[in-house]
This record gives structure tokens, sequence and C-alpha cells, in this order.
């Protein structure tokens, strides 16, 4: 599999503006687990973590997980960029990274797949406007991509590293 992913950390208060980014582009956004395909319909506020983004409806594939009793996409044999938000965790003062992530090829036991060129080109440049519009290196970063209201937080002292810098932690819950 030939992918492309960038992982970033954000604020909750961010998400809004994400949205609104993708779908000034263009991008529909679905939930990546439904218990109906026939109730499938956009979604204006993510209810979940994972959120699917896409142009056409047709090039999308949910599985159905019988166990759990609903659908799941099937990001590698989609048209679709995955969006991943950052991770509140239990103590509700701390975040773990979010990221954009897709899928250009495939391997099959057959052969190699590859996914439309327009996919691919459409995906790459989401990837460049979004990068360009909302994720930052900074002194603070230690590798990650950040967005100016985490880097706002450890400007004012607000937020520190943890668990090997792969959680910030924030003083307050109210900085999530």
């Amino acid at each position: 599999m030939m992918s492309k992913q960038i992982n970033f950390f954000h604020t909750e208060s961010d998400i809004k503006e994400f949205l609104d980014f993708f779908r000034s582009n263009v991008y529909k956004l679905y939930p990546h687990k439904v218990d109906d395909l026939n109730k499938l319909r956009e979604i204006n506020f993510p209810h979940d973590r994972r959120i699917i983004i896409f142009r056409d409806s047709k090039k999308l594939e949910y599985e159905y997980i019988e166990k759990q009793g609903y659908y799941l996409l099937n990001p590698e044999n989609s048209e679709a960029i995955d969006f991943l938000i950052s991770a509140q965790r239990e103590d509700g003062k701390s975040i773990e990274a979010g990221r954009l992530y897709y899928t250009e090829k495939i391997f099959t036991s057959q052969s190699l797949l590859h996914k439309s060129d327009d996919f691919v080109k459409a995906s790459n440049r989401l990837y460049t406007l979004f990068k360009r519009r909302f994720l930052k290196k900074t002194k603070f970063s230690k590798g990650w991509y950040l967005t100016q209201s985490i880097i706002n937080s450890f400007e004012q002292g607000e937020a520190v590293w943890e668990r090997n810098n792969n959680v910030i932690r924030f003083h307050s819950k109210n900085s999530i």
C-alpha cells in the first residue's frame, strides 16, 4: 500500500474551521462508521473521531462488520481521505495527534491497483492547501505539525509535551 499522511495536533475549536475548509474545496463529509447505509448522510459536526472526506460517494466502499453490527469505510478501496480528529484522553486535559490519510495505490494478491489520477491530484492539492492554511512547525513542535491554537497554548505556558512527545497535556480543560 502506498499512502500519504499528515500527523498534527489541533484543539476542538479548530474542527469547525477544518470542516468549513473541506467543504469550501468541494468535498463532502461522511462518518467513518454507520449503522445503515441507506441512512448515510453528510455530517455537520463530528460525533465520532473519524471523518471521511470525499467528492464522489460512488467511489466509497463500506464493509459490514457483523460482530459489531455496523459498516466501516474501507479507506484502501475508496477514493477518500480519512480525517482522524485529535483524541482527547481520559484525563480530559491531554490530546493525541490527529491526521489526514489516504492511499494512492494498494497491493492485492494479484497486482498493484492505482486510484484515479484525478483523486490523487485533488488529494495532494487538498493536503498542500490544508498544511499551508492550518499547520506550522515551530520551536514547540518536536517534529509535529501544530495549529495556531496549539502554538498559542505553548506560548502562554498552558501546554507541555508528555509520553515521549506524543501527547500534549494542557493545564486546564478549557485549553483543549
